[in-house]
């Protein structure tokens, strides 16, 4: 059995077995194929500037009652919070020797180990973008998910974390909250009673200027097959029957079927998230910068030994200025 080597070109030593006759059948160990989870809950637009900063202004409060004669009251617009993204370079590479690839890969017809490399990057790619809600209440993150770790500001344009009851209001009125509470108890564990907490919370968040921004928070993000992916599953099937979960009562469900998005790279069993999805767009939310999309670029030959070499890699940046459209617990008050 070889051992994983970084940075050096794969060599006949290394998977003897390809050139090994007495071994009649070679098969690649395929990653499957890996769905884009981020497509989901991520606004994601394509740019060509290294760097971005987006900003925001508010609509104008100035509308109400006058009485006749009077002088017609005006205001102004207030400006938002300010967000930078920088394009970081994301990369992978693939080394072989010319010996390996005549005698081992080619004749084994094994050459789809440079397409797998495509499926490892959009893998790692999906950690890297779930790694915010790992880090919900952290400002700044060392990332581990890749072959090279990086520092990852976690807050938004109010320099505050994505879910928190702190969050700034534009026009200096009372700060909004976005964790689930049910006005007692924050970080309410998932189930019924919570759902219905989460819904409290998102209709009180305001706009800017105090506005009422009227979202549905109509999809669960949860860690796929845990605790409260279960939970979730449960209570819909009460839903769908018009029922309240764990209850005999006659009443009809007070919470509407929702989405669940269930993502195995999210890291707690108990945390939870409701997204206004309707609401993912440049204004609110996480969003995604991509100066160049995943790219297998042409393979080239070292002319001094023919080795050969792929790499593959994109420019992108991740991140949130205002982030509600989303509300989120970790889970861990009953």
């Amino acid at each position: 059995m070889a051992t994983t080597q970084s940075n050096v070109p794969l060599q006949i030593a290394d998977v003897s077995d390809l050139v090994d006759l007495s071994i009649t059948s070679m098969f690649m160990k395929f990653r499957p194929d890996v769905k884009e989870y981020h497509k989901e809950y991520y606004n994601i637009e394509a740019v060509s500037d290294l760097t971005l900063k987006d900003s925001s202004m508010s609509a104008v409060d100035s509308y109400g009652h006058t009485v006749e004669n009077a002088i017609i009251k005006a205001a102004s617009p207030v400006q938002g919070f300010d967000k930078s993204y920088t394009q970081a370079w994301f990369t992978g590479k693939l080394r072989v020797s010319k010996k390996m690839w005549v005698f081992g890969i080619q004749k084994r017809k094994l050459t789809g180990v440079v397409e797998s490399m495509k499926k490892m990057a959009l893998q790692t790619k999906e950690q890297i973008l779930t790694n915010p809600l790992n880090n919900l209440a952290t400002g700044s993150y060392t990332d581990t998910s890749g072959s090279s770790n990086f520092t990852h500001d976690n807050t938004g344009g109010d320099g505050v974390v994505m879910i928190a009851t702190t969050h700034t209001n534009e026009a200096g009125g009372t700060d909004w909250n976005n964790q689930i509470t049910d006005g007692a108890t924050v970080n309410m564990d998932f189930d019924y009673d919570a759902l219905k907490a989460a819904r409290k919370t998102g209709e009180a968040i305001r706009g800017p200027i105090g506005e009422v921004m009227d979202q549905e928070f109509n999809t669960l993000i949860c860690k796929k097959e845990s605790s409260v992916h279960h939970r979730a599953e449960e209570i819909l099937g009460a839903i769908k029957r018009n029922e309240i979960p764990d209850s005999a009562d006659n009443d009809g469900s007070a919470i509407m079927a929702f989405k669940v998005l269930a993502i195995p790279y999210l890291t707690s069993d108990t945390a939870w998230f409701m997204l206004s999805a309707n609401n993912v767009n440049a204004n609110y939310g996480l969003q995604m910068k991509q100066g160049l999309p995943l790219n297998l670029n042409q393979m080239q030959i070292d002319k001094d030994n023919l080795e050969m070499s792929w790499v593959i890699d994109e420019f992108y940046q991740f991140g949130f200025n205002d982030a509600r459209n989303i509300i989120g617990s970790d889970g861990t008050n009953v």
